[in-house]
């Protein structure tokens, strides 16, 4: 058989119709998915004036996690402030035994707070046997979001963010400030 009698045998072309009312309904959802998608606007944190951010163009919203500000002459967590930089150095730091300065206490309590609160309401809603699993799960995905001005010298956000390592917090994250 040849391709010319396959050719010849076909049905003729019959352009399709298109369904309008159905693709309206699509496009009536994707626009509202498009609008409650981007309804949502970011965490806004007050910042010191002594606190001058590098510059970025990205945007993500940061609920539950914990905000470290790093400035020239001060260390906060939070609202608390847990060091104060002096000569470039964080005083009251010693390098030998970095688990005995308060940087890591005060993120190792805000941790064990925040887990031991999940926990209990993990354990409420799914009981006691999962409740391990998804706290075990949650506390991996804890996250710093770390505000450090770009004249702090690297040698002390280096020691800040090892700091912050070793307290259980491995994602950080630096802040920046959107193009104008």
């Amino acid at each position: 058989m040849s391709l010319g009698n396959t050719l010849r045998n076909r049905d003729e072309f019959v352009p399709p119709k298109l369904q309008i009312t159905a693709m309206m309904d699509m496009f009536t959802i994707i626009v509202f998915f498009l609008l409650f998608s981007y309804a949502e606007r970011p965490d806004e944190v007050e910042l010191t004036s002594d606190i001058n951010l590098p510059v970025s163009n990205t945007q993500r919203d940061y609920d539950n996690t914990i905000k470290v500000f790093l400035s020239v002459g001060e260390l906060k967590i939070d609202d608390e402030v847990v060091a104060s930089i002096v000569e470039e150095k964080i005083s009251g730091y010693d390098p030998e035994h970095p688990r005995n300065n308060n940087i890591y206490r005060v993120l190792e309590k805000i941790r064990n707070d925040r887990l031991k609160l999940q926990k209990e309401m993990v354990v409420e809603e799914i009981g006691e046997e999962l409740a391990v699993n998804a706290v075990a799960k949650s506390a991996q995905k804890s996250q710093v979001l770390f505000f450090c001005d770009k004249s702090v010298p690297f040698r002390v956000i280096n020691t800040v963010m090892k700091t912050i390592g070793m307290a259980g917090y491995p994602n950080m994250q630096f802040a920046v400030t959107g193009e104008r």
